[in-house]
């Protein structure tokens, strides 16, 4: 995908045929696992950066990196390169604080 061509989507209708998916999946299965793939994590954000070099580029980890788990992606995108963070709450910023060096 060239990032550098704009596209619109028509959100109503993606929302409900990914959602329309999903529930679908939820039904036909007794239970489920998600796995989190921290090297692709990784080299997407070096991908990104490379892409948008000089741009600083900042980690968007808000609602518990979005269900990751804010303490496995956080340090993860840290010894990435990343030195800036953006999270929902003050109470996301400071539990991120604790997990991540002093320079983040």
């Amino acid at each position: 995908m060239d990032l550098s061509e704009n596209f619109i989507v028509d959100l109503p209708k993606f929302v409900e045929e990914k959602i329309a998916g999903f529930l679908a999946c939820l039904d036909s299965c007794e239970s489920g696992l998600m796995a989190i793939d921290l090297g692709a994590i990784t080299r997407n954000y070096g991908r990104l950066c490379a892409f948008l070099a000089p741009t600083k580029v900042a980690a968007v980890i808000k609602a518990d990196a979005y269900g990751f788990g804010a303490e496995k992606v956080g340090p993860v995108l840290y010894e990435s390169g990343s030195r800036d963070f953006f999270v929902a709450t003050i109470a996301e910023g400071l539990e991120l604080r604790k997990i991540l060096p002093e320079n983040a």
